[in-house]
């Protein structure tokens, strides 16, 4: 997943660098400061000479916190989105879901795949999901390689995604509710492959008994 960049700058001769306004906003980036960067899994922590330890605590404090920094500034759709933004031309992204409604973060991430290449195979329950089977019919029609499957007869409550070796599954839809009024759980996988063929199998269950739309 990126990196979510944090900059740490100390007040300097009695006033912030920050100075008439935000400089990060503004390409000021201080060449006059030493620059260092902290890693951890989740942020790249940047700071200036002589505020290691200050930076060191923020780093883990921002990991103790992530799923909660996330919720508040409604990124909790933010893995989803960067595993459709690493998916490279030519690659095929399935997706087996419950319920996706086209105005969420995730399915305008799939609209943008699709338009630089990114293959789309997607396997929906009928039900409740009007909205989104006329969107993804849209995107086919426009000329994407972008195909669906809906289940009708049975009620189909998976929820996953695979593309090359990387896997998300979990209890959230593909929806803004399921980020800020549901609890919902969703967990992400990153270069496994053995796992990803076995999403694999199981969505071409599904598929083969969807019915296209």
């Amino acid at each position: 997943m990126a990196k979510i960049h944090i900059f740490l700058i100390s007040i300097l001769a009695g006033a912030t660098v920050f100075g008439q306004g935000p400089w990060i906003m503004t390409g000021r980036v201080h060449n006059e400061l030493n620059w260092n960067t902290i890693t951890t899994e989740h942020y790249r922590v940047h700071y200036h000479h002589g505020i290691e330890e200050f930076a060191k605590q923020g780093a883990s404090m921002a990991e103790q916190m992530h799923a909660t920094l996330l919720k508040q500034v409604g990124l909790e759709a933010a893995p989803v989105i960067d595993m459709l933004r690493r998916a490279a031309p030519g690659q095929t992204f399935r997706l087996a879901i419950y319920g996706m409604s086209p105005s969420s973060p995730e399915f305008k991430a799939i609209r943008a795949a699709v338009e630089r290449g990114v293959k789309a195979r997607v396997v929906i329950y009928s039900k409740y999901n009007g909205k989104a089977i006329d969107a993804l019919r849209d995107l086919k029609d426009a000329g994407y390689d972008v195909d669906a499957r809906i289940i009708k007869s049975r009620v189909m409550h998976e929820k996953f995604g695979v593309v090359g070796d990387d896997v998300f599954n979990g209890s959230a839809n593909l929806s803004t509710s399921s980020i800020t009024k549901h609890s919902e759980d969703r967990f992400f996988f990153r270069n496994m492959p053995k796992l990803a063929d076995r999403f694999v199998e199981e969505f071409a269950t599904l598929w083969a008994r969807g019915r296209a739309i």
